[in-house]
């Protein structure tokens, strides 16, 4: 077999594999594009709304409602049932409600972050106890286990719900891998320095507000900043 005949027959079987993979999600109950926002009201009468590239399977039975959050992020609003638990599931574990508005993200370092916004939720990992998390707190759970509680700070997760994006004294890389999640694009930061500021070094956080269109961003940090994307 010739070399151009291997490294096409190679082409075959990566493409093979990576359809394979993203079977799961291409079959799921509910997904999203990038830069699509969706909600659903489920059976039991909870209500749903997915992030930009997400999706997720919904299995509910006499017992217990569970939602096996596949990719990125979701909100949910519980509707009452003391006699079926809601659980979302992911790779790292569960987050268990106990009447309650909250979210789950399926973070890219492969984390799962469980954001409560109302009421109180048990979010345990694959190999380790349940950890209460209450209204105000996230849990992050990772390598399967679910660390301690901690204050969700002046920041609003569930902004994205209402169509906007704000974030809070948070690393500049994790703001643009954030708004990187909402299109298509290439995005360059380009950061100018302050002449009015005194103080030295990188300031690595900022605030920021964006709506899906036109990018509108506003900050108070060290750096003037300055968003370019091309789409």
């Amino acid at each position: 077999m010739r070399g151009g005949q291997v490294l096409g027959l190679l082409g075959v079987l990566v493409l093979g594999w990576a359809s394979v993979e993203q079977l799961p999600l291409w079959m799921a109950d509910q997904r999203t594009g990038v830069g699509e926002r969706s909600q659903v009201v489920l059976a039991d009468g909870s209500r749903v709304q997915l992030n930009s590239n997400s999706a997720l399977d919904v299995k509910f039975d006499g017992q217990q409602r569970v939602i096996e959050l596949l990719k990125g992020e979701m909100w949910v609003e519980v509707a009452k049932d003391a006699q079926r638990p809601f659980v979302v599931r992911t790779d790292q574990g569960t987050a268990t409600a106990l009447g309650t508005r909250f979210l789950v993200r399926r973070a890219v370092d492969g984390s799962t972050v469980v954001t409560v916004i109302e009421s109180t939720v048990a979010a345990k990992g694959n190999h380790s106890e349940a950890v209460k998390v209450t209204a105000g707190q996230r849990a992050i759970l990772k390598q399967g286990h679910a660390q301690p509680a901690q204050a969700v700070g002046s920041g609003d997760p569930a902004a994205w719900t209402r169509g906007l994006l704000t974030v809070d004294d948070r690393p500049l890389s994790e703001v643009l891998q954030t708004l990187a999640s909402y299109r298509h694009a290439w995005c360059v930061l380009i950061l100018r320095r302050c002449k009015a500021c005194a103080c030295q070094g990188c300031s690595s956080s900022m605030t920021a507000t964006q709506r899906w269109r036109p990018w509108r961003i506003t900050c108070r940090s060290k750096w003037s900043i300055s968003p370019t994307c091309w789409w």
